[in-house]
């Protein structure tokens, strides 16, 4: 984000492609992303994407948290990133030296909104699922470390909860396939190391909320993992610890599985098969 009076600035691959007044933009609009708007340096901040579809515009929360810690020179982390252009903008706002991390789930990098078609509520979270070009980008997040870690956006709901696709509240499971999901979408097709794949999901969180853990030594909590990455099974609901069972990813054939975890010494799962 820049301070240009009332003007807003809008860049796309590192290069400004539209400077105008907020009226002058939203009359003429183009498939760029807005980095930021900023009125005066004591005023307000937001970002936008703008895609023009007929007359609508979506306007991204990112674009106003970056700008935002830009300008305070404070941290923030922004959750569960979805689109290419929160990637774009949180790609671009690290090389600008902005304190900003960020993480996103499997589900964001398997799945499009196209599966939204069967109406199931079960392939319905928030943010929603994406276009295939979405899913590309968040790959490419993770592997140039744009994206700082994986998490399983876990929300259990109840089946009755889930039975009316509209009236249906958002969220799926994720703890039962995070790894998996990673594994399949990062490591099995070549894209990430399998240890790079474990630091975005032990190291990095920990080393993100300043909490201990995240690495093996003497002394340390003996919470672990053994991991097999290269083993393909397919997802069903025997594989479900969890009391929920509203997943996208039953009948899902992924590459790499838990065998055993272990928290504080002890055993707290171990696979059956």
């Amino acid at each position: 984000a820049m301070t240009l009076g009332d003007r807003i600035v809008i860049m796309k691959d590192g290069f400004i492609q539209q400077v105008g007044t907020p009226q002058e933009v939203f009359e003429h609009p183009v498939n760029v992303f807005v980095a930021g708007f900023i009125g005066t340096p004591q005023m307000n901040f937001f970002g936008a994407q703008l895609l023009r579809e007929g007359e609508e515009y979506y306007v991204t929360c990112a674009g106003a948290k970056v700008a935002l810690a830009e300008s305070t020179g404070t941290r923030i982390h922004i959750c569960h990133v979805s689109t290419r252009t929160s990637v774009a903008l949180i790609r671009d706002a690290k090389r600008r030296g902005v304190q900003v991390t960020c993480e996103s789930a499997p589900h964001y990098m398997l799945l499009t909104d196209r599966e939204l078609l069967r109406r199931d509520a079960n392939w319905r979270m928030n943010p929603p699922l994406r276009e295939q070009a979405d899913c590309e980008a968040i790959v490419e997040g993770f592997c140039d470390g744009t994206i700082d870690a994986v998490i399983t956006d876990h929300a259990p709901h109840a089946a009755a909860e889930k039975a009316d696709f509209e009236k249906a509240p958002n969220g799926i499971i994720g703890l039962e396939t995070s790894f998996a999901g990673a594994c399949t979408a990062l490591v099995a097709t070549g894209k990430l190391s399998l240890g790079r794949l474990i630091e975005l999901m032990s190291t990095a969180p920990c080393r993100i909320l300043s909490l201990p853990g995240g690495h093996i030594a003497a002394g340390g909590p003996a919470d672990l993992c053994l991991l097999d990455p290269e083993e393909k099974w397919t997802f069903t609901e025997r594989h479900i610890g969890s009391k929920s069972r509203n997943t996208p990813f039953l009948g899902t054939e992924f590459t790499g599985r838990v065998r055993l975890t272990i928290c504080r010494g002890a055993v707290t799962f171990e696979a059956e098969d």
